[in-house]
């Protein structure tokens, strides 16, 4: 009868058949039929069977068989032929009494393999340069497809199932597939128009360089916008001038951080970018102005390691008098000329006297290397005090005038400075023996650093309003130091800010260094507000000694003292790099050697403890003018009727270029003199600078409000780094001897 592959259920039907033929002979007639709809098609066909056996009773079970292996003991079944081929199916029932009967029908079904009918679908199918789109193949055959053949109408194809394509040209793209399987021919479904790209925005960006120096600052500006060729462009500097074109340079004259935002136009699309802070023009130059020497200097003094409150300068030299060590005091009050008023020195001579100093005011402390300190009174050079201070590897000190803080491992020493006496010590119940480093006394607070605790190094805050029992208020480090970088080096404060080293950080190579500055308005709540940083070279150890005054930053090295602008302390500007009239550098040593580089607020004082004009390591200091290019103020001027009248200059002063001179302040409707001289020295008067040797005079008269202004224009050819120096001089029955003075200035060609 042609059935295949009864099911298990067929089996027992037909073991249960031949049980009941056992008993007897049939009681019924039956006659087994079906039919079935539809009896051919393609794959996968799905077949609805009917039951039409006749004869009574009726069936009481039914055996399929569908000829691929497959079966069912329902009465009307369905199924689903996947493979094409020709089926013979049959039926076998069963009724009560017992009668049973099949019916066979050869290749009753015939299957087909259905063609193939190609389709895919694209997601996006609109947006603009570049557009990315995913392909789907969602095509049907009848046995599985083996190749597909992507065009995706823009001369690119792909050979994958799914691939995904960029289009980066505007336009109206035709997409069509191929696919095709191993028994049958390839089948192609096209879709015209189907994507559509549109010209995208254009995407602006732009390169600067240099980003940062000096004004005049020359910067080269490129147009690196994306998104198609760009065809018009619109620069605005940040300083009030636009530019136009690709690639334009561009002059800062004025001191400042800028912002630049650069428009682009494709056609009639634009697109804008503005970066903050793109570029940062210094305003601060340093200029080799004296070298300080000691009177008595000889080989091997060492002399080079400073500190400074003005007037007074103190220079140690802890080599001199045969390792005894000495200290030199100078009045800086000129610092064009400094005048050396003497030494200090201890009652008992100790060794390495000098390596540390400090001075507020009229006191003055000298440490040795390793044992005790000396209270002094600069003006009368008499030790005051001695300070019993533990031996410790890292010295550091600190005073207050008042107050003497002393670092030390075994906790920082706090000392009377009128008596000598231990007022306190500063410890942690963390304290390791880098404890103390470097301390800054700041009225009630005291910092502490301790450069190697926790592997990366910290800054304590101790609240000392009640000396007999310090406070701990905080400990702070930045996020950006990791370990071994030893944060807490050195400290300054001025003001606010708190500016702390960390020589070995490794942001711009191994122990490169860093310097990091903090707003401490808060004490216990430190926030840090810039990195101070001087290029990819390690092995410099930059903030192992800082200083910080007004709007410079001084962060110093092995081999020499880095400047800042901090005016914006958020975006520190680097300044040029101090260099010796010799043309050597200027901190020498290693970087636990001492701290050699302080700040006033008009110069740098750099200890070279190398230097060699009168012997080898004899030692020098190194002095160096801040100049705001192009305008210093050098005096306060003299008073009049309406008090000090005001000076001051504006323009770039370079060749060419237009200035103003303007006058304000001074008596109302009267004759004027601008003096304008071309010497390197000002003599001083009443803590003025009155224009030496005056070469220019020019007369001219104030308006009714005090004011005159004078413009013109710098000479072309006039070299680089000239400097003149200009003061007004008005009739004024008020002062001196029928006249008053303005502050003078002192210019600066760039």
């Amino acid at each position: 009868m042609g059935a295949s592959g009864p099911t298990s259920g067929g089996r027992a039907l037909r073991f249960l058949a031949a049980l009941l033929a056992l008993a007897g002979p049939a009681a019924a007639q039956l006659t087994a039929d079906f039919m079935a709809s539809p009896t051919a098609g393609d794959n996968p066909l799905t077949v609805q069977f009917t039951d039409t056996t006749t004869g009574a009773p009726p069936p009481l079970s039914w055996l399929w068989d569908f000829g691929d292996g497959s079966g069912s003991s329902q009465q009307h079944p369905v199924h689903i032929y996947e493979t094409p081929g020709s089926y013979t199916v049959s039926l076998f029932v069963v009724t009560l009494p017992l009668a049973t009967d099949t019916e066979v029908k050869p290749d009753f079904i015939v299957v087909d393999v259905a063609p193939i009918v190609p389709d895919f679908t694209a997601d996006p199918t609109a947006g603009t340069v570049a557009l990315t789109v995913d392909f789907t193949d969602t095509s049907t055959s009848g046995v599985p497809t083996t190749a597909w053949t992507w065009d995706f109408g823009d001369g690119a194809a792909s050979t994958e199932q799914h691939p995904s394509h960029t289009y980066t040209a505007a336009g109206t793209y035709d997409v069509s597939l191929t696919v095709s399987t191993a028994t049958q021919l390839p089948e192609t479904v096209s879709k015209p128009g189907l994507i559509t790209v549109a010209a995208a925005d254009p995407q602006p960006d732009f390169t600067a360089a240099p980003t940062q120096g000096f004004f005049s600052l020359a910067v080269d500006f490129t147009d690196m916008t994306t998104g198609g060729t760009a065809t018009a462009w619109h620069w605005d500097f940040g300083d009030g001038t636009t530019g136009a074109g690709p690639t334009p340079e561009h002059v800062y004259t004025q001191r400042g951080t800028y912002t630049v935002t650069l428009t682009t136009s494709l056609g009639e699309q634009q697109g804008s970018i503005t970066r903050p802070n793109a570029v940062a023009v210094a305003g601060v130059k340093w200029l080799e102005v004296a070298r300080i020497l000691a009177s008595d200097g000889a080989a091997l003094d060492l002399f080079g390691t400073t500190a400074v409150d003005e007037p007074y300068l103190l220079v140690g030299a802890r080599l001199a008098d045969d390792g005894d060590g000495e200290t030199y005091v100078f009045d800086i009050r000129d610092p064009l000329a400094p005048v050396e008023l003497g030494k200090l020195v201890p009652e008992s001579p100790t060794s390495g006297f000098g390596s540390l100093v400090a001075i507020h005011g009229t006191t003055a402390v000298v440490r040795t290397s390793f044992g005790p300190a000396f209270v002094f009174d600069v003006t009368t050079r008499e030790q005051l005090a001695e300070l019993d201070v533990p031996s410790t590897f890292f010295p550091s000190l600190a005073t207050d005038g008042a107050r003497v803080l002393v670092g030390a491992t075994s906790g920082c020493r706090l000392y009377d400075v009128a008596t000598g006496a231990l007022i306190s010590t500063l410890d942690t119940d963390s304290s390791g023996f880098s404890f103390g480093s470097s301390v800054v006394l700041a009225g009630d607070i005291a910092y502490v650093g301790e450069p190697i605790a926790g592997d990366k190094g910290t800054v304590f805050v101790f609240d000392i309003s009640d000396p007999a029992d310090p406070l701990l208020v905080t400990q702070f480090a930045p996020a950006g130091v990791t370990s071994g970088d030893q944060f807490g080096t050195d400290l300054a404060l001025d003001g606010d800010l708190l500016l702390a080293g960390s020589h070995r950080d490794d942001v711009d190579g191994e122990d490169a260094g860093s310097a990091f500055l903090f707003d401490v308005s808060d004490p216990s709540q430190p926030v840090e507000l810039s990195r101070l940083t001087a290029g990819k070279t390690g092995g410099r150890f930059l903030g192992r000694n800082v200083d910080l005054r007004g709007p410079v930053a001084l962060a110093g090295s092995a081999n020499a003292p880095f400047l800042f602008d901090i005016a914006d302390p958020l975006h520190p500007i680097p300044l040029a790099k101090p260099v010796a009239s010799d043309g050597g550098g200027l901190s020498f040593g290693t970087p636990l050697d001492g701290l050699w580089s302080v700040l006033t607020d008009t110069h740098l004082f750099a200890g070279r403890l190398d230097d060699g004009e009168l012997g080898i390591n004899a030692g020098a200091v190194l002095v160096y003018e801040i100049v705001p290019r192009p305008w210093l103020e050098m005096s306060q001027g003299l008073a009049g009727t309406q008090g000090f009248s005001r000076l001051e200059g504006s323009g770039t002063l370079a060749p060419g270029s237009a200035f103003t001179l303007a006058l304000a302040d001074a008596a109302p409707l009267a004759p004027t003199v601008l003096f304008i001289g071309l010497s390197i020295t000002a003599a001083r008067f009443k803590g003025g600078v009155l224009v030496p040797s005056p070469d220019v005079r020019i007369d001219g008269a104030t308006d009714g409000d005090g004011d005159l202004s004078l413009a013109g224009t710098v000479p072309v050819g006039i070299p680089s780094e000239s400097s003149f120096f200009l003061q007004q001089w008005i009739v004024d029955p008020a002062g001196p001897q029928g006249m008053a003075a303005s502050n003078a200035l002192k210019a600066t060609t760039p």
